[in-house]
This record gives structure tokens, C-alpha cells and sequence, in this order.
């Protein structure tokens, strides 16, 4: 199937051979994306919000590059709860100079420096970004595999396989998910496997601490194995 995406900006011949198409839909493309992207100056967004927001459906996840405009403010704009943006910062490093180098970015993925530069649990190049960010991208992929799989065993299952976290020896059981990696103890009592998880809020997971939150943050050798498979993925 053809690539479809909706760019509000002329596309370049190269990316029409690829499949890529071109259309000045805004509300069409809301109702059929699973992930949509931000991509236009603060000005813009309220007017784009406004023609978007009642055609979102509650699995499309949108990722908003407008950097001036706070997830509070993007949750009244959109009226949706599934929303992500990286709270970037930066700090002294000797390596900060990999991003002024110039060449296309499929060759910079290709270079182990850049990749362990863009990895969000050891970003270096004096580049960080929120670990809350990375927390709200895992439950955002854990709402997907609730939508595919419907039972909270299932789910659990494809998270494991999708971060090689299943067969893993007894000794390695902290680096599994279970129910409470991702909701409380008291909610995880009352769930049986064949029942859904719930919906995950997905800008209160990059406001607030969750079980998630503190799980990353105290397990080291979790971030290390997740890490590894970010790079792996990418062919480091």
C-alpha cells in the first residue's frame, strides 16, 4: 500500500517516487491517521486544532513538533488525552559538535556516535530529552497492544516480545513487564487477564509520576536492555 501523508508544504519529486502523496486536508487526515505529527508555528495551531479536534479518533496518537506550546495548552486545544511532545534539554559535552556535521539523516543513523547521541535513555552530544517522554511513548505502545490484543495478558505479552523481554531467565524476571510496571497495585488486583487494560492518559504520563516513571528510574539494567534494543534496531 502507498505511503499516504498529508503535508501542508510543497513535497519534492524524490518523495513522490517513493509513494508519498500530497493533500490540503487537515480534518481527512485527523480521521485516518494512527499517528499524526504537529508541524506548523504556534500561530497556526489554534486554527489547526480547531479544524482537527472533533475528527480524532481516541487510538490516533498525536506528536506535536511545536515546541513553544505545552502539553496543558495542547490538551485544551485538541480536546484528546493521547498526545506526546519531547521536552528537550541541553548541557556541557565535548561531543556537541556531531550535530553541526552536515549529510542525510539516514547516513548520520548509521554512524554508533549519533545513534547512542539520539537514544533517549543515554542521549550524550549534550543532548537530553524527559525521561517522562520515553515513559509516555511505552504506554502509548502499551494502548496499541491493549487495541490488538484486547486482554491485559495479551498486552503485556507484545510488549515483551516487542522489547525482547520475553524468555528471559528467572534470574532476569525485573526485566519483564507485568500489571505493575504500568498501573497500581490496587487497580492490578481487580483486572483478570482476559479484561483490557485501561486507556492510558498520555499527557498526564509526561506530567505526572506513574508506576512506569519509577520503575525506569530505579532499574538500571532495565534502561540498559532497552538501550541495547533501540540501538539494535537501528543496526549498532
Amino acid at each position: 500500500e502507498d505511503l499516504r501523508v498529508w503535508l501542508m508544504f510543497y513535497i519534492s519529486e524524490d518523495f513522490r517516487k517513493m509513494g508519498v502523496e500530497c493533500f490540503y486536508d487537515n480534518p481527512r487526515v485527523a480521521a485516518w491517521a494512527d499517528v499524526l505529527f504537529l508541524c506548523c508555528l504556534p500561530f497556526h495551531l489554534p486554527q489547526v486544532c480547531a479544524e482537527i479536534r472533533s475528527e480524532l479518533p481516541q487510538s490516533c496518537t498525536v506528536y506535536s513538533f511545536v515546541t513553544a506550546v505545552p502539553l496543558p495548552r495542547l490538551r485544551q486545544l485538541l480536546s484528546h488525552s493521547s498526545v506526546l511532545k519531547p521536552e528537550f534539554g541541553f548541557i556541557g559535552s565535548g561531543s556537541a559538535s556531531m550535530w553541526t556535521s552536515a549529510g542525510p539523516v539516514t547516513d548520520a543513523l548509521k554512524d554508533p556516535a549519533v545513534v547512542a547521541a539520539t537514544c533517549p535513555l543515554g542521549m550524550s552530544g549534550g543532548l537530553c530529552v524527559d525521561i517522562k517522554w520515553f515513559v509516555a511513548v511505552l504506554y502509548c505502545l502499551l494502548n496499541m497492544c491493549t487495541t490488538l490484543s484486547g486482554g491485559s495478558q495479551k498486552a503485556l505479552e507484545l510488549m515483551n516480545e516487542l522489547f525482547l523481554l520475553k524468555g528471559t531467565s528467572p534470574s532476569h524476571n525485573t526485566l519483564q513487564f507485568t500489571l505493575l510496571s504500568f498501573i497500581n497495585a490496587s487497580f492490578a488486583s481487580t483486572l483478570s487477564s482476559d479484561e483490557p487494560l485501561p486507556w492510558i492518559n498520555l499527557i498526564d504520563a509526561q506530567l505526572k509520576e506513574t508506576p512506569l516513571s519509577k520503575m525506569l528510574s530505579e532499574h538500571h539494567a532495565l534502561r540498559e536492555h532497552l538501550t541495547a534494543v533501540y540501538c539494535s534496531v537501528l543496526g549498532v
